[in-house]
């Protein structure tokens, strides 16, 4: 078991601004939880307050429905990983593996044993003798993974494990981390600012903004329906194309109270060289003049300009349409996006 809970957690540095404020929370056991946000949003904060490395100002941590209070972070069954390995350069690979074993007097055999499983499990079992110093970094990253592994705990905390590593490891590292989650059925608890990495790891994501949580839920709910404009704007590359309804000519948005309007950029459609009129009352027309284009072998992201702002659409279609001086997005109302003046999501 390895679930997680945080009520009512508000964590402050010297009395000053409250980093973490009246933070309710809850992990399930089994699930790969995502902390993600902007640079200060709290996350790393929130993950130091469940291990046990910061005390709550106020509230309380629960692991497993017990308490944490006054439990060091050595006595909550968590084992951490994170991004710079943390190995020792002496020691080889079954060394760095063992230690936290040997630390806690396991036998010799039963040690044997654990390190044997997990490098199979991880895919070290060839270099096992090998120093830190001799291995890639994703065998660094494979080597602090084991580390954690054999002691078998809980609850696994990885904060931005994947960062010093180059794009085509990172995109390795993810595949392998999916599949050792399944494989162990553990609790995973990831912190990143990278929402690739969420979207495609996590079972849940917790966004994070300002110490406070915008949305918790599946990378799917994220992403088709967000809660809230903070939420539209952050998840997704290029991101949701958002703007304030009364700068729009001539549209009127079919519920009253919304003051902004987004779509995503693979939602528009390309009318090229049209000037026919709206096809609903609802749906939305955009004249725009393409500025960039960006190509990406399965995708083109085109940047372009309105009359009110930048706009990002993006298309599987492999024609340059780089040389129309300009072209009209249409955006039917179901693929329209509208947030009331407070940034909160409101529906037809």
């Amino acid at each position: 078991m390895g679930s997680i809970e945080l009520k009512n957690i508000t964590k402050s540095y010297d009395n000053k601004k409250n980093v973490i404020e009246d933070l309710n929370l809850k992990i399930p056991d089994g699930s790969f939880t995502v902390l993600i946000g902007p640079s200060g949003c709290g996350k790393t904060t929130t993950l130091r307050l469940i291990v046990g490395l910061e005390e709550p100002t106020s509230g309380e941590v629960y692991i497993d429905d017990k308490s944490m209070e006054k439990v060091e972070p050595g006595d909550r069954d968590i084992a951490m990983v994170f991004q710079n390995y943390a190995l020792y350069p002496t020691m080889n690979v079954r060394e760095n593996i063992e230690f936290g074993l040997i630390n806690n007097k396991v036998k010799k055999e039963e040690r044997d044993k654990l390190v044997t499983e997990i490098a199979e499990i991880v895919g070290l079992e060839d270099f096992l003798q090998k120093k830190p110093g001799e291995l890639s970094g994703g065998q660094r990253q494979r080597v602090a993974l084991a580390r954690a592994m054999v002691k078998k705990p809980k609850v696994f905390i990885m904060d931005e494990p994947l960062s010093n590593l180059d794009a085509k490891l990172r995109a390795q590292m993810r595949i392998e981390l999916s599949e050792l989650h399944q494989k162990m059925n553990t609790t995973f608890v990831y912190v990143t600012h990278d929402q690739t990495e969420a979207m495609s790891m996590a079972t849940n994501i917790i966004l994070m903004n300002d110490g406070a949580i915008q949305q918790h839920d599946t990378p799917e709910k994220l992403y088709e329906d967000p809660a809230n404009l903070f939420t539209a704007e952050f998840i997704g590359s290029p991101s949701m194309n958002t703007y304030e309804i009364n700068e729009i000519p001539d549209y009127n948005p079919p519920i009253p109270e919304a003051k902004y309007v987004g779509f995503r950029p693979s939602a528009a459609e390309v009318i090229l060289n049209s000037t026919s009129e709206k096809m609903n009352k609802n749906d939305l027309i955009i004249k725009v003049k393409i500025i960039t284009r960006e190509y990406l072998g399965s995708e083109i992201i085109y940047n372009c300009e309105s009359g009110f702002g930048k706009v990002y659409f993006k298309t599987f279609q492999k024609e340059d349409m780089s040389d129309e001086n300009e072209i009209t997005l249409y955006l039917p109302e179901q693929k329209l996006f509208y947030f009331d003046e407070e940034g909160k999501r409101v529906h037809i």
